[in-house]
């Protein structure tokens, strides 16, 4: 008798168990998506010309040809962040005029190359990120650069801020302009240093997503 009620608790805590591992299964994790055609996104470069260390400061404006300079999308999954962000080059301006049309046809090309691709390869987040609020700065990143046909590895730090179901991501890093195939661009007796720094500033609601463990195992 003592046996069979033996076997009966066991039986009992077997069937108890069951549910709770396929609950466990069915754990969610939060990823969420930036649409970089939401939002406030802009483009920036800071070029120091030579000699009288002269700052050249150029920055996005959009125009009816080019209303949304910045596409693509950046997807946050546990922290990782991944993903492709393409530039219009046209919707570059320097606030001189000539200066400006100087580095779009003599140097950059725009009318063969429309185009530069920042592509995010690696970027781990802080846990916190996943709260309402959160702010960080300097966190290292790796990626490639699309620019003027070639495509080179980049390297820099990107200044994270979240507001609720908004996020901030202030992205910094060099441009070296020779390899890219990039003349070192000289105008009115200035030339510019071979090293641009360049910025792109994502300020986009996060859209999230739930997933199962088993989809995340699955890499879904």
């Amino acid at each position: 008798m003592k046996r069979y009620l033996k076997l009966g608790w066991v039986w009992a805590a077997i069937l108890v168990a069951l549910p709770l591992q396929a609950a466990s299964s069915k754990t969610t994790s939060a990823t969420s998506t930036l649409n970089l055609e939401k939002g406030e996104n802009t483009v920036e470069f800071l070029a120091v010309g030579r000699p009288g260390a002269l700052k050249i400061h150029g920055q996005t404006v959009k125009t009816a040809a080019v209303a949304n300079p910045l596409k693509g999308q950046l997807k946050i999954d546990q922290g990782a962040v991944t993903g492709t962000a393409t530039f219009a080059l046209d919707a570059l301006d320097t606030g001189i005029d000539l200066r400006t049309h100087h580095m779009k046809e003599k140097y950059l090309e725009t009318a063969k190359y429309p185009l530069a691709t920042v592509k995010i390869t690696k970027l781990a987040l802080p846990t916190e990120f996943s709260s309402p609020a959160f702010s960080k700065d300097g966190i290292p990143f790796e990626g490639e650069l699309t620019l003027h046909g070639a495509t080179k590895p980049v390297k820099g730090t990107v200044n994270v801020e979240r507001k609720a179901e908004n996020a901030k991501m202030t992205f910094e890093f060099p441009v070296a302009l020779t390899e890219y195939g990039i003349d070192i661009p000289s105008f009115a007796g200035i030339t510019v240093a071979k090293e641009v720094t360049a910025t792109v500033k994502v300020n986009s609601p996060l859209q999230s997503e739930t997933k199962t463990s088993a989809e995340t195992k699955a890499g879904k």
